[in-house]
């Protein structure tokens, strides 16, 4: 497996490419595990292949799975369209034709920005 391994402001950042995932640990929190990304299109998500769905398959996806509030950001600083579903604290990053680019998944937070952390 093709991996980096390399420091961020303050950011692990285990990348593993050949897969396509990369994993953060933040030394804010200890070194804790708070980031997963993955554009591996072999990814599956409630029993679907992710990355062959378009943009309204996966808000139709997410909803059937109970997940309901997110926010469309046409075009963010890296000019891709992300779809955030707050309460699954996932994003989603499109591109032009709609087609899914990448899945980042992250630790939740409070509204006092404290991380929630899997018990």
């Amino acid at each position: 497996v093709s991996q980096s391994r390399y420091d961020f402001l303050g950011v692990d950042i285990w990348s593993y490419f050949e897969p396509g995932h990369s994993v953060y640990f933040e030394q804010e929190f200890d070194e804790r595990f708070t980031n997963f990304e993955t554009d591996d299109e072999s990814a599956i998500l409630f029993g679907k292949q992710i990355f062959s769905l378009k943009e309204d398959e996966v808000l139709a996806l997410m909803k059937e799975d109970g997940y309901s509030d997110y926010e469309i950001v046409d075009k963010d600083e890296f000019d891709e369209k992300r779809i955030s579903f707050y309460d699954a604290q996932m994003d989603f990053l499109f591109d032009e034709e709609k087609t899914l680019l990448q899945i980042n998944w992250a630790v939740g937070f409070t509204e006092e920005e404290e991380p929630v952390w899997p018990e």
